[in-house]
């Protein structure tokens, strides 16, 4: 395990080159089938020789496989004429920025993980299953708009590199307004379909507290995924002091707020202080990273790029919640809860073309490698 841990750390450094010289579909095309060979067809081999072992040198195999693989791919899309070699005047170029990106990392890792941790200490392993059953479901949000953040990193580095304000503003909105709309209209999704997605999950009718909490925690992750543009405009800037500083107060407040929230109020004292800490964050980012980087338009991201995808969501997607309860295959009513959803993002994808003319072309390039 520690072995291949340590070659994903490099497969992440090779894919983040693919991304920076904006390869981004050959870097998905990587991830997707090294996601689907690692953790997809190992099943087959598993069902005949059900071990362990076999489970963990299947995945480092697949690791080093790949890793060779993306290598000949990244030197290729690098082109360099150059024979490679260590550079210690490089590695010393760069070591403050990397040094505040890997504290970023760690504080982030305690703090996505404090929750769970803190959980499994209160309360026993059956309850610790339920709530990992609900942070799965909080984290849906956050995960879909994931892949727009990566993907508009290195443009957004190379406009504050090159010093374009305007277009390190105008990127900074229309992908903003991409997040916020793909997060929220899942959390919406979640909020109104909370009890048909558990029990598909868990295979029964889901308790009004499990409920609650998948709906709190997606709450959570449509926070969470509000905060990725101030925080990519941070880096994109070489700015990493401010996510330090507020990620160490999160990381010593967070798990004592969850104890004693857990210790007094069950599961529910353990998801509202989470869900506080990602509402504190995305604002306090946002107050400081947007105006120090971009001047004073807050007020403009705020309405443009939050409050509008949110109120497109709900006045699209809300009344399904008049048609689920009628609806008692937990299947059915999650494929009627989806083509609603789409339909928010749709309504949302009409209002970006109307709110950002002519920006499309350059998303489709940018985004999905995809002239005209």
């Amino acid at each position: 395990m520690i072995v291949s841990a340590i070659l994903q750390v490099m497969l992440a450094l090779y894919i983040g080159g693919l991304l920076g010289a904006s390869r981004h579909v050959t870097a998905a095309g990587y991830q997707i089938g090294f996601s689907v060979i690692r953790s997809g067809i190992v099943l087959i081999p598993l069902y005949f020789w059900p071990s362990v072992e076999f489970l963990f040198a299947w995945q480092l195999a697949v690791s080093a496989i790949t890793l060779l693989a993306l290598r000949r791919t990244i030197w290729r899309v690098i082109g360099t004429p150059n024979k490679p070699h260590f550079s210690m005047p490089a590695l010393q170029s760069i070591w403050a920025f990397a040094g505040g990106m890997f504290g970023i990392a760690l504080i982030s890792a305690v703090n996505t993980q404090s929750d769970k941790l803190v959980v499994s200490k209160v309360f026993s392993l059956d309850v610790l299953g339920l709530y990992s059953i609900a942070s799965l479901i909080g984290q849906i949000p956050s995960m879909l708009a994931l892949p727009l953040a990566i993907t508009v990193l290195p443009r957004l580095t190379g406009q504050a590199a090159r010093g374009d304000r305007s277009g390190l503003h105008e990127t900074y909105m229309q992908y903003s307004f991409f997040i916020s709309a793909v997060a929220f209209c899942s959390t919406i999704g979640i909020v109104i379909g909370a009890p048909h997605i558990l029990a598909l999950l868990k295979g029964g009718k889901p308790s009004p507290e499990l409920v609650m909490i998948s709906r709190i925690l997606g709450g959570g992750g449509a926070l969470l995924a509000v905060q990725y543009m101030p925080y990519h405009l941070a880096v994109a800037n070489a700015h990493t002091r401010t996510n330090i500083m507020f990620g160490a107060a999160s990381a010593v407040l967070l798990p004592v707020a969850m104890f004693f929230g857990a210790s007094r109020y069950g599961l529910l004292g353990a998801a509202i202080p989470w869900v506080a800490m990602n509402a504190s964050a995305a604002m306090i980012l946002a107050a400081i990273i947007t105006p120090r980087f971009l001047g004073p338009h807050l007020a403009e991201w705020l309405w443009k790029t939050a409050a509008l995808p949110l109120l497109t969501g709900v006045m699209v997607i809300l009344p399904v919640a008049f048609i689920l309860p009628w609806i008692e295959r937990p299947l059915v009513g999650i494929v009627v809860l989806a083509v609603f959803c789409a339909m928010g993002l749709a309504a949302n994808g009409i209002l970006f073309l109307r709110l950002f003319r002519g920006s499309w072309p350059v998303i489709r390039r940018s985004s999905f490698g995809i002239s005209g």
